[in-house]
């Protein structure tokens, strides 16, 4: 587990960091919880698919929703990074 740079924390069953993980220096710390992401979504009225097209729409919402979300987290993460090295 020396590799492990990163830490996402989502859920609340972490309670403290592992003991194995305290002498990982390079570790960052993501709290989902303490950050949550507002983003600028339009979720459009349901409308009934005639051609069975709309669990391919949902899976292709979902693919975006996460994309975006891993793209605005890590937007974050870098940022209060370089605040933290600036103070």
């Amino acid at each position: 587990m020396v590799s492990l740079d990163t830490l996402v924390l989502s859920g609340n069953r972490l309670r403290d960091i592992p003991a194995l993980m305290e002498g990982m220096s390079n570790l960052r710390f993501v709290n989902f919880r303490d950050n949550p992401l507002a983003l600028d979504l339009t979720l459009y009225p349901k409308i009934p698919a005639e051609d069975g097209g709309g669990e391919e729409d949902r899976e292709m919402f979902g693919r975006e929703f996460m994309q975006m979300y891993i793209r605005v987290s890590r937007e974050r993460a870098h940022a209060a990074l370089n605040e933290h090295r600036l103070t």
